[in-house]
């Protein structure tokens, strides 16, 4: 490879398996084009087109843009969030909101490269990845429901929102784009007859889901509560659970629940078989909480224990234990305030959530009985 003069530029001629090429240099100088013909002579004799595409990057790194590169954006977020407070949140939630992160992250990399920077990741782009997650599905090989899309949304949201103190270019494009028609049939309450199925498909398979399910029937708390439940928590002397759910911690709001019978025996049995030694009364389930690895959903899944009992549909999950205690309370005539208490509802609102019709139809009949 040899440089010469042509015009105000100088350009570099070589031959390549018998064919000569030639092209400006863009170098003015000639010692500026002779550095230009060095380096190309480097490239060459590079093994393959990954090599002489990195030796490229070395002499000729990319300007870089002005803007926040996506590869510093979660440390940025961290640190904004750390210094107003709002990372105050459990290791778990900020864990779960990180892999979302990085799975968006992913995605961009293999679908929109030419995006360096947060400020570059727009609507349009937001969008599109709205739409890939809707139309992929999910370890069991369905496709993601209206809630989970809801959450993945909203953690990239919460994430974005943060940013925006940290450059003026920064917009979140997330706004406005999680689902507004939630599911349903989501969080159906069990019927009588499946409670009891449940709980007998619940005893034979083990793992600590009967003990988890009556707790969950008899007090209507989350998983997330039972599976993190400590015996400290639980207060056989004055025959209650006493504790603060971890989603309105930072309300301050606490429950308190009665033990019914079968739940004070089933606690009282738990305790008998691990004496002092466990903090946690349900250890295998605090082992595997937050975990979702594949090995863990074989290890631990409520799904496991609905298709034994035949229990069948995208409606009924774990949580639908909650919805069968308000729905309980109601069909006894607690009042709203009451179930508050019990369930640690935030508001009226959240409250009616829970009050399901099973019965509608019973009272309704009722109640023209009573007017003849």
């Amino acid at each position: 490879m040899y440089v010469y003069k042509r015009g105000k530029t100088y350009w570099y001629d070589t031959m390549k398996d018998g064919v000569r090429y030639r092209a400006s240099t863009g170098c003015k100088r000639k010692d500026d084009a002779e550095t230009f013909a060095e380096r190309m002579g480097v490239v060459r004799r590079a093994g393959s087109r990954e090599q002489a595409l990195a030796l490229v990057d070395i002499f000729y790194p990319p300007e870089k843009r002005p803007g926040l590169p996506i590869g510093e954006a979660w440390d940025a977020y961290t640190r904004i969030a750390k210094a107003t407070g709002r990372l105050a949140i459990e290791e778990r939630t900020l864990s779960r909101r990180r892999n979302v992160f990085d799975r968006f992250c992913e995605w961009l990399a293999d679908n929109c490269p030419a995006v360096a920077t947060a400020e570059e990741v727009t609507g349009p782009i937001a969008g599109r990845y709205a739409e890939h997650i809707a139309k992929t599905k999910t370890r069991g090989n369905k496709l993601p429901s209206a809630k989970t899309r809801q959450n993945i949304l909203g953690e990239l949201g919460t994430v974005w929102r943060t940013l925006e103190k940290v450059s003026a270019g920064i917009r979140n494009p997330f706004a406005g784009l999680a689902p507004v028609d939630v599911d349903g049939k989501r969080g159906e309450a069990f019927t009588r007859e499946q409670e009891k199925a449940i709980m007998a498909a619940a005893k034979k398979i083990g793992k600590g889901w009967l003990t988890a399910c009556l707790v969950a029937r008899h007090t209507g708390l989350r998983y997330g509560d039972i599976a993190n439940l400590k015996w400290s928590e639980v207060d056989f002397k004055r025959n209650v659970i006493a504790l603060e759910p971890r989603k309105t911690a930072r309300h301050g709001i606490a429950v308190t629940v009665p033990m019914v019978s079968p739940l004070r025996a089933a606690l009282l049995s738990e305790r008998g078989k691990c004496g002092s030694r466990d903090v946690y009364v349900l250890p295998l389930h605090k082992q595997f909480y937050g975990n979702r690895s594949e090995s863990a959903y074989k290890a631990l899944n409520f799904k496991e224990v609905l298709d034994a009992a035949g229990v069948t549909g995208d409606g009924y999950t774990f949580h639908s234990w909650r919805h069968t205690m308000r729905s309980r309370l109601g069909e006894a005539g607690a009042d709203m305030e009451t179930a508050k208490r019990l369930l640690g509802h935030t508001s009226d609102a959240m409250s009616l959530h829970y009050d399901h019709a099973e019965h509608l139809d019973e009272l309704r009949a009722a109640v023209e009985a009573a007017e003849k």
